[in-house]
């Protein structure tokens, strides 16, 4: 029987269940027998199937100050965000998150998925791979859409708060040649300013 769920009793006598889309984290039903253990278990799938929005869906107006309740909710609280920043965010939905998840509902994306997609990402112009500092950014506009989602209930917890953040290594850089430095800083005042 392929079921989206393991169950087992504890020592107190308390069963716990284990869903396929939250690998390795058990939850107590608060039962203990197993026939109310698993009736628990079926409201619960079906309290979750009650909402079922894909990740695009429920980002249509994340990062968009006029409409993303998220934003206004910040706001509210004190928190100031700039319009850059936000266009920034919504740049790394677009051109990140979206187009691997947005299709996935918003329940199913797990921890390891979001880890394993942050190991292969590759910047979209040279196909290099990206910096630890901008795949820790993509990871925070990640967090920030999926805590959302958890306090609207639409999620139990957020599969991204649980993935290491990269080492931002820094990038080596060699030191100019006196060439390059008579372009930036030219002895003829006339050049500098041309």
């Amino acid at each position: 029987m392929n079921r989206p769920y393991w169950i087992r009793a504890r020592d107190n006598g308390i069963f716990y269940v284990m869903f396929a889309t939250q690998p390795g984290k058990w939850r107590s039903t608060g039962q203990r027998d197993e026939s109310s253990a698993l009736r628990w278990i079926v409201n619960h799938l079906e309290e979750k199937r009650a909402i079922p929005i894909t990740l695009k869906d429920f980002t249509k107006d994340f990062f968009i100050p006029d409409r993303c309740k998220w934003v206004r909710r910040k706001r509210a609280k004190g928190r100031t965000f700039g319009a850059p920043h936000l266009r920034r965010c919504r740049a790394i939905l677009d051109g990140y998150i979206l187009p691997r998840f947005g299709s996935f509902l918003i329940s199913t994306i797990t921890r390891r998925q979001i880890d394993d997609w942050l190991l292969d990402l590759v910047d979209k112009k040279s196909g290099a791979s990206l910096a630890g500092a901008t795949r820790n950014k993509i990871l925070s506009v990640f967090r920030s859409v999926l805590d959302e989602a958890a306090d609207m209930g639409i999620v139990e917890y957020n599969a991204a708060k649980g993935v290491r953040p990269f080492d931002a290594t820094p990038v080596e850089r060699e030191v100019f040649s006196p060439e390059e430095l008579l372009t930036l800083f030219p002895a003829d005042i006339d050049r500098l300013t041309a």
